[in-house]
């Protein structure tokens, strides 16, 4: 279980990596890179590995979830037994912490994976260009304002 809770963490590490890369970047780098995340996001093979993700982050999400669950079911079981131990309420305590710790890990993963989602959703619809590269159609701009006429009485 480890293991795949330390592949959540890479995951994760690398989503905040992309998306701080498409966000923050200026210029001609951010430009680059956005076209080339339009040019991934295209392939039929991108979006099977983000519903395969996606699929693999939530069945991870709930079973940290559900363990979460049994884990404080099991210390308030045993919080009422007279004769615990030190030791098996310190293990109890240990347990509860890493279930909390791997839901939130996930979780944060999950919400981190949408959020990311959608940000290369946006690039690939370019509202993320510079106005200079990504010109409106002549129909979409506003209307200047004419000043007014003085009337002659």
């Amino acid at each position: 279980m480890f293991t795949v809770y330390s592949l959540i963490f890479y995951i994760a590490l690398i989503e905040l990596t992309l998306w701080f890369v498409i966000a923050f970047l200026p210029g001609a780098i951010g430009i680059r890179i956005g076209n080339l995340v339009t040019k991934l996001s295209r392939k039929p093979r991108f979006k099977t590995s983000v519903i395969i993700t996606l699929a693999l982050l939530s069945a991870i999400f709930l079973n940290s979830v559900n363990e979460s669950r049994v884990a404080a079911a099991n210390k308030m079981k045993r919080a009422n037994d007279p004769h615990i131990s030190l030791s098996d309420h310190i293990q109890l305590n240990n347990m509860m912490f890493r279930a909390q710790r791997n839901s939130y890990l996930s979780g944060f993963c999950l919400c981190l994976f949408v959020i990311l989602w959608r940000t290369i959703f946006l690039v690939r619809e370019g509202h993320f260009s510079s106005p200079k590269i990504r010109a409106k159609p002549a129909g979409d701009r506003p209307v200047e304002a004419q000043p007014p006429v003085p009337h002659e009485d």
